[in-house]
């Protein structure tokens, strides 16, 4: 399956406004997409369990790191964002 990841603020400007990923799968967690971009030098993962990166799926912001993902899912990266 392919997967686009939109991505936004930071992370659109290290990483570009998509990013495409083949696998083999049809379905992954949440934990294996993070693997897999951090394996190809995508480092978001050690932000999402921070605190520092949003993630969410299907417009549904996700907290944890076993939902599963479909080629049909719309993931979208983002910082928290904060106002003063």
């Amino acid at each position: 399956m392919e997967l686009v990841i939109r991505l936004f603020a930071k992370y659109r400007e290290l990483y570009g406004e998509k990013i495409k990923i083949t696998i083999d799968k049809n379905e992954l967690t949440l934990k294996e997409l993070l693997n897999i971009l951090n394996e190809n030098s995508i480092n978001i993962k050690d932000d999402f369990y921070q605190g520092k990166a949003i993630i969410s799926v299907n417009c549904d912001v996700v907290n944890s790191d076993d939902v599963v993902i479909k080629a049909s899912d719309e993931i979208v990266i983002y910082p928290p964002v904060s106002g003063g």
